[in-house]
């Protein structure tokens, strides 16, 4: 009876044996590429915001040029580019390779034309508005570029994305096109029509959407080191929430720039939690 039933279980083994051999590469590399695009874009959003963070660190310095506001520009031009390059390594199919070249030589274009601006303000003192003007077109371009890709990426099938961390990163963006554009008016009262923004949102507008998204996240975050991250940034927001609805020449700017991008962190911390939970 034994020798009867032994082929039977070994056709069996067999055949789960080769399933497998099969199967298991093919969920493997399904693995991977779920993976590459989600780390395409988290690399996307990082490096939009640092877009941003270079662009308001300017605007920051043409009100005081000092060399620690020039090495916020840098930082912040610098990690955006080891962003983009990290983002071509990740593109795979999920970007063209046209759209990744467009998207570096605008990269390209904004960093000289930065570098161009922060020649000008050491030399004369001042911004040059048709050079502010020049950089702050190839900003809204550059941004541009990367919210279309960004959302390109994030609606496809193969992208793993999540409510929270997305609901975050918006957040994290509204607050860095705010503070730009706050900068940006303090900065100059003709400055303030070149922001690079990538929206018509005015920025009462954008404080009510930010109002909505914090609140949101109020109600879906239930891990209390969590809602500790983001009561944090609530304070924060509490605490500037009026000088950038109603805005006066007599606010402190540096306080209002220190505490957006304080919130910002506390944002991006949220995010990595969530990633990691």
């Amino acid at each position: 009876m034994i020798h009867l039933l032994y082929p039977r279980h070994f056709t069996q083994l067999l055949i789960l044996v080769l399933a497998l051999t099969v199967t298991a590469p093919l969920a493997m590399a399904q693995q991977q590429q779920d993976s590459m695009a989600g780390e395409l874009l988290d690399t996307l959003h990082q490096f939009r915001l640092q877009n941003f963070i270079a662009l308001n660190a300017y605007y920051n310095y043409s009100v005081t040029p000092d060399r620690d506001r020039v090495s916020d520009i840098e930082q912040a031009m610098n990690q955006s580019g080891r962003l983009l390059t990290k983002a071509q390594d990740k593109a795979g199919d999920s970007v063209s390779g046209n759209e990744m070249n467009d998207l570096s030589e605008a990269f390209v274009a904004f960093e000289r034309q930065m570098s161009n601006n922060v020649e000008d303000i050491k030399t004369s003192g001042f911004p040059d508005l048709r050079l502010l003007s020049d950089m702050a077109e190839q900003a809204q371009t550059l941004s541009l570029l990367s919210e279309d890709i960004y959302q390109q990426v994030a609606s496809q099938d193969l992208t793993p994305t999540e409510s929270k961390v997305e609901l975050l990163r918006e957040a994290s963006i509204t607050m860095a096109l705010m503070v730009t554009r706050y900068s940006a008016r303090s900065s100059s009262s003709v400055a303030q029509i070149f922001q690079g923004a990538d929206t018509d949102m005015s920025i009462d507008e954008l404080a009510a959407r930010f109002d909505d998204l914090l609140a949101q996240l109020a109600r879906d975050l239930t891990d209390q080191s969590q809602q500790a991250l983001l009561s944090d940034a609530g304070s924060k927001w509490g605490f500037i929430r009026n000088s950038y609805i109603n805005y006066d020449e007599r606010n402190v700017s540096f306080v209002i720039n220190r505490y957006s991008l304080q919130i910002m962190t506390s944002l991006e911390n949220l995010i990595d939690r969530l990633k990691q939970a």
